[in-house]
């Protein structure tokens, strides 16, 4: 997993409902994006509000619509242990990339090993698909030490290929790449830390902004790449506005209204997240274009 995925929003009618038509038009978007992957069912396309069988008729058809043009990894983590393992065993038969899986966050591990049992059977259940560790100790509340997780988790788990970093100590994660001598992949997951991301050796990284931004991303990576910092950092501060904005408006209800304003319409967000109004949405194109990202992103006014 190399390069930029793109943590897909999951398409929903005006009802609230999957909109599975909406997966073609956003993997085609992608493609065109430049993006090497997408990452399903994960905080960006709301896999806790999904209900198991919404989980799995998502994954099906994006592998049908993308899987011989995008790398598909699908985040199978629930509460529900057994929920899990029947979305493992499902993405397995589908013949995607790989599967991630994030900690129980209502009843928390307390130690790594009590972690790895609960993720073990999971992995076992996609082998050989490469299984990854969701690490989002921001939203779970569970900050094990990562390459604890790693090191133990080599033992008990064969096919644990490494991990999606959503934390930001990058201690932590320059740790974690230098592992058994980098035999992890660690994909960065903090969208406007991605230029230290790439200074610390980031080969692959997962985000929600990748979805409407990347081109802008790639560009700064490329700038990073020649040796030209001081053009790597003012992209960089361009990347840092556009998450500082999404933020204001709230992550997924203002990427998905981005998305609509380039084209591609995925719809409402589900409760308990709120949708914005049109003068929001109007405010928003507005705060964008004020920052020069609008004509970055060639996005049109709601208006």
């Amino acid at each position: 997993m190399k390069g930029l995925i793109a943590a897909a929003f999951t398409p929903m009618k005006a009802d609230g409902s999957l909109d599975l038509g909406g997966v073609e038009r956003l993997a085609q978007h992608l493609f065109l994006q430049g993006v090497e992957g997408v990452f399903l069912c994960g905080s960006t396309g709301e896999g806790f509000s999904l209900s198991l069988e919404e989980r799995m008729e998502t994954a099906r058809r994006w592998a049908e619509v993308a899987g011989g043009s995008l790398k598909i990894l699908v985040h199978v983590g629930s509460l529900c242990r057994q929920d899990s393992v029947i979305l493992a065993n499902h993405a397995r038969a589908l013949g995607v990339d790989g599967v991630a899986g994030i900690a129980p966050f209502y009843y928390k591990p307390r130690r790594v090993e009590d972690l790895l049992d609960f993720l073990a059977p999971v992995a076992q259940a996609a082998s050989p698909l490469p299984f990854y560790y969701y690490h989002v100790p921001m939203l779970t509340g569970v900050n094990l030490p990562l390459a604890e997780i790693l090191e133990k988790g080599a033992e008990r788990i064969p096919n644990l290929r490494g991990a999606k970093f959503t934390h930001k100590d990058l201690l932590e994660f320059q740790e974690c790449l230098a592992l058994r001598e980098g035999a992890f992949d660690i994909l960065f997951g903090v969208d406007e830390w991605l230029l230290a991301g790439l200074a610390l050796g980031a080969m692959g990284a997962v985000g929600c902004t990748y979805n409407f931004a990347s081109l802008l991303f790639q560009e700064m990576e490329r700038r990073f790449l020649e040796g030209n910092l001081e053009e790597a950092r003012a992209l960089s501060l361009k990347v840092r506005a556009l998450v500082e904005i999404l933020g204001e408006f709230g992550t997924l209800a203002g990427g998905k209204a981005i998305l609509a304003m380039a084209g591609v319409d995925c719809g409402p967000v589900r409760p308990p997240l709120g949708n914005l109004g049109p003068e929001e949405k109007i405010r928003l194109f507005e705060e964008l274009s004020e920052a020069g990202l609008a004509e970055d992103l060639g996005l049109r006014s709601p208006a």
